[in-house]
């Protein structure tokens, strides 16, 4: 019972800054609930594919603000289309704060994700990483809708993101027999990255880790506007870097090394990020 109470407090802490976040998070994709947070499901996905083109890719996205805001989602199809491919169709299931059993306990989300998606990206509240045995049902919800997603055809992918900003009180907390307990945000990503990478080998789904590619970019320039204010949240950069990575990962063509951002991010600053994924990933 101590166990319990000290893991819902704790969660507490970890999530609150989601919660504050989410009203400038969702753009023109999303709105606002009377409770202040964001919620886009089943029927909104449905609204937002109506009219794709037939014969483009069908790519949808399952997560909370980290998926949604900057609109990663559609800057991966922009990403791609600009590669060359005619641009995908994107449907995003998400909101604030959610882990991702909500999604996987939902019968009309797991019927959605096995419609026949050539894609289905998964995103996880990362601090679940950090817990040393409670991350078995982040496992089951992987493995719920990747099943669901792989019987509709799909290819899978985990979508691994950023560690917290370096003085964000996470690193204050003291590990515990039941919190790992990470310091800087080093620790943060590889602890979170390889319990992600394992469950992504468990489920059979491919990898794609944000984190190394936000230590690289900041390390490279530590004024990179990555973080919202709450040291949490992508701010739009951060955002842009994210959609880099995974537009990488689904490309089969090599992405250019100059090109299309945001146009809320610096010129220069997409420059040094094309060049950090670059660097890491062969882009």
């Amino acid at each position: 019972m101590r166990g319990g109470l000290f893991r819902s407090a704790l969660r507490g802490l970890l999530v609150a800054g989601a919660i504050v976040a989410v009203l400038v998070a969702a753009r023109d994709t999303l709105q606002a609930s009377p409770d202040g947070t964001h919620r886009i499901w089943v029927a909104e996905a449905r609204a937002r594919m109506a009219g794709a083109p037939s014969g483009h890719r069908r790519i949808l996205f399952i997560g909370n603000s980290h998926t949604y805001r900057g609109d990663v989602p559609a800057q991966v199809a922009t990403l791609l289309e600009e590669a060359g491919e005619p641009r995908p169709a994107v449907a995003v299931i998400a909101e604030g704060g959610m882990p991702l059993m909500d999604a996987a306990r939902d019968p009309a989300v797991r019927a959605y994700v096995a419609e026949g998606w050539d894609v289905v990206v998964l995103q996880e509240r990362s601090h679940e990483m950090l817990f040393t045995a409670d991350h078995a049902p982040s496992q089951a919800a992987f493995s719920i809708l990747a099943d669901a997603a792989r019987s509709g055809g799909a290819q899978v992918l985990v979508y691994g993101t950023w560690p917290r900003q370096a003085d964000n009180d996470i690193y204050s907390l003291q590990p515990t027999d039941e919190y790992l307990g990470p310091k800087h945000p080093r620790d943060m990503a590889e602890m979170v990255d390889s319990r992600l990478a394992a469950i992504a080998e468990v489920v059979e789904a491919g990898f794609v880790a944000t984190g190394p590619l936000w230590l690289a970019a900041l390390a490279a320039d530590a004024d990179l506007p990555l973080y919202w204010h709450d040291g949490y949240h992508a701010a739009e950069a951060g955002a842009h870097l994210s959609a880099l990575a995974l537009a990488r990962a689904l490309n089969e063509r090599p992405l250019a090394p100059e090109g299309w951002h945001p146009e809320t991010v610096q010129p220069e600053t997409a420059a040094v990020l094309r060049r950090i994924v670059a660097e890491r990933t062969g882009l």
